[in-house]
């Protein structure tokens, strides 16, 4: 699993307020109930804890942890493992 898989892994399991374990990364994010209101706030927290910029219809033309990280790694590249500050 990539940096950027943990990363969005972790921040959508505290979105959804489940276990990062029960995300599979080629779920899709509608399966594991996402709506506009979650997508917004996974974003939010995306943008907060990370750093980058995120467009919300991104979860829509990625709709996974694994399409959205490989997408963000073309886009940002390579993501530190250090905690961000």
């Amino acid at each position: 699993m990539s940096a950027w898989e943990r990363e969005l892994t972790r921040i959508l399991s505290d979105t959804l307020q489940s276990r990062a374990a029960a995300i599979a990364p080629t779920q899709g994010f509608s399966d594991l109930g996402m709506d506009s209101m979650l997508g917004l706030r996974f974003v939010r927290r995306i943008e907060d804890e990370l750093g980058f910029e995120i467009e919300l219809e991104w979860l829509f033309d990625y709709p996974s942890v694994g399409e959205l990280s490989r997408f963000l790694e073309q886009q940002f590249g390579a993501l530190d493992d250090s905690p961000a500050v």
